[in-house]
Order: C-alpha cells, then structure tokens, then sequence
C-alpha cells in the first residue's frame, strides 16, 4: 500500500504542469524540483538541492518558514502567499499550498502558483488576444465577428485582403459596405433578412451569396452565421464564408452534360427507331421477289438453289424481328420494367444463332460442337440487370 501512494505522488510530481518541490519540514532543504518548477525560479538544479527553501524567502521575519509550517501541522494553515526571490534578481509573487507526504514524516510538497500583478495580467491578456487574433486572422476561411447591431468588430484578412478598408470596415454595417464599394444594396438586405431570422429563431442560419467579381464573373460563398448570447441576451454573432465557387461551377458543368447525353440518348433513340422503320421496307421487298422466285421459278432451280433462296427468305425474315426488337428497344421505359428474374425459350436462341452462322458453317465446314449448345442452354434473362448471365 505504501509503494502504491509513493508512486501516485511521484506520478503527479513528475508529469504536472505546475510548478511542485519537495522539501524538508525539519531543515527546509530541497530534495526533489520539477521541470516547471525550475523554470519559475530560474535556478541551476544541482543549486537548489544544496540550498534551503526558507532562503529565497524575501517577505516576512526569518522565521516565516517555522512559523507556516507549524501552522500547517496544526491543521490551522494549508497556503500561504509570499515572495520569493528567483534568479537574476527577479522577485515573484507566489502562492505556496503545503502537501503532506504520508509516507514520510520529514518531508512535504510545496505547490507553487504564481500571483500576477494587474499590470502584468494585462499584459499577459494582450499577449493572448493577439495570440487568438492571429489564429483568426489567418483563417484559410472567411470569419468576421458583428456585434448584436450587425457591425463588424473584427474581419479577418481572408474575407478583406485590403488592411486600410479592413481597418475602416470596422464599425460598419453590410449597407456601408455596399455604399462604400458601390455595389447594389440587394445584397446587405438579404443578409440582413438572414440576420433577423437568426435573432428570431436564436439558431445558426446558412445560405449562400453570389455576386460578381471585378472579372465579371460569378462568384458563390456559403455563409454561415452563429449567434452568441449572455444571460438571454444576444451579444454577438460569428461569421465564416467558404468559397464554394469551384463546387457549384462543377455542379453546373455536371447538369449541363447530364442535359447533353439525355438529349444524345433521345437523338439515338429516334435515330435507332427512324432507321428501323425505314429498313424494313427493302427487307420486304427482298423477301417478297425472293418467295416470287422461289413459287413461280422452281422448276429453273435445282435442290441446292431451293435451299439457298430459303436461307435469303429466312435471313430477310430475321432481319425483320431484328429491326423490330430494336424499335420496341428505344420505345421501351426501363425504370418500368418489373425488377424481376425471367426466363426465356433457350432453344429459340440455338436455332436463331446457328441460322445466323449458316452460312459461315456451309463455308467452312465447320460443325457446331455440342459444347456451344450446351452452353447457350444454361443463359437466362436477368431483368434487373437487363443482362443475359450464365446460370450455374
């Protein structure tokens, strides 16, 4: 157990950010300081474990660490406020709070906290609002802070590259804004129809303003307005701006080439449904004079010319479901269609692609192999997808 709160008060003295020392209660002598307690005193550490603690006291009777340590042990006393003389002559106010260290008797931590002057509290606020305006300043984005008037207290360089009308922007309103650069008021009345919505509704408000640039082209920015209140009260509002010119000329490039190919596909369509309908006419014809040839002109033809004036009769016929198909294609409304799995007659596409192919078979002598038919058995009709896929 005594390991276990050895170790806690030595985590805490190692890693804390205030300044810590641990010290004897019987002689005052420094044993132990922290790194953040060396840079509040400024000394050598190697200096302040040959020294005592009470001897850097600079305020009070030379026996003020006696008679505070005492007051401690009492239980009469836990801090105390003091100067201490650090190095280079420098004297610090501090607060001191004692610790006791259960596990030894003879030894205590001293917790330091520096105590500011007004003058220094000042300074170390100034050093911290321009830390904080520096941030804000160089924000990739635009932010400006208006009061509950809708002035501007603050425009970071982003949003007013220009310092001398950043400067005098200050103050002022989005109508003196306007007037000033000539612009047209519609833009100060529609933030200011944003502003009274955000006063009414007491939420955060988001639209986007556009207005030309001095190239004469358009420019987008999202505004974003937050309010900020005290006790019910609106104090002040917080505002950013994000160019989102790029976003929305792509956007606009993006519906203009939707528009292109929706009016390319309606092209093709009416292409593929004119030509359909024109080409069938010769198809008739020649399946016509050929079905003529073959009724009145038999007996001038022997088997094989029968047969080839059948396979010209059956290709014009195919040729025309062809077309056909192709004309019920682009009338079709594919979003109508069921989302549904079907089947459909696999001997029927047998049939149609060795007809097709007869030709090159008679050429080349070639005989189907029973492997292609076995194949084109297992295709099915997917109309989801409207994709012919191989079952397994």
């Amino acid at each position: 157990m005594q390991i276990q709160a050895q170790t806690s008060w030595q985590l805490f003295f190692d890693h804390s950010e205030l300044p810590i020392m641990v010290c004897s209660t019987s002689s005052a002598a420094i044993h132990h300081v922290n790194d953040s307690c060396l840079d509040l005193l400024g000394y050598d550490l190697n200096f302040l474990k040959k020294s005592l603690f009470s001897d850097f006291l600079i305020v009070g009777e030379p026996t003020e660490w006696e008679e505070q340590l005492n007051l401690f042990k009492l239980a009469i006393l836990q801090q105390w406020e003091t100067k201490v003389l650090c190095k280079r002559q420098e004297i610090k106010s501090i607060e001191i709070k004692i610790v006791e260290i259960a596990e030894s008797k003879n030894q205590c931590l001293l917790i330091f906290k520096e105590i500011k002057t007004e003058d220094e509290k000042l300074v170390e606020l100034n050093k911290k609002l321009q830390f904080y305006e520096t941030i804000l300043m160089e924000m990739p984005t635009e932010f400006a802070v208006l009061s509950s008037k809708w002035q501007y207290l603050f425009v970071n360089r982003n949003s007013i590259k220009d310092t001398a009308f950043r400067e005098w922007m200050i103050g002022k309103t989005d109508y003196d804004f306007c007037r000033y650069r000539n612009k047209d008021f519609s833009i100060a009345e529609n933030r200011h129809k944003q502003y009274k919505e955000l006063a009414r509704t007491k939420t955060g408000k988001e639209w986007v303003d556009e207005h030309l640039t001095a190239e004469g082209t358009t420019k987008y920015v999202l505004r974003q307005l937050y309010p900020y209140f005290i006790e019910g009260k609106l104090n002040m509002n917080f505002g950013f701006g994000i160019d989102i010119t790029d976003r929305i000329n792509a956007e606009k490039e993006r519906e203009k080439l939707l528009r292109e190919t929706t009016l390319q596909n309606e092209e093709l369509k009416q292409f593929a449904y004119i030509t359909s309908h024109d080409l069938k006419e010769p198809l008739r014809t020649i399946s016509g004079f050929t079905s003529i040839l073959k009724r009145k002109y038999a007996d001038n033809f022997d088997e094989k010319g029968i047969e080839y004036l059948q396979f010209v009769i059956d290709s014009a016929n195919r040729m025309g479901d062809l077309l056909t198909g192709l004309k019920s294609f682009v009338t079709l409304d594919l979003d109508k269609i069921s989302k549904t799995l079907g089947t459909i007659d696999t001997q029927k596409i047998i049939n149609d692609c060795l007809a097709n192919l007869k030709l090159k078979i008679l050429e080349t002598e070639l005989m189907v192999p029973l492997q292609v038919c076995l194949l084109l058995q297992k295709w099915r009709f997917n109309q989801e997808t409207k994709l012919l896929f191989l079952t397994p």
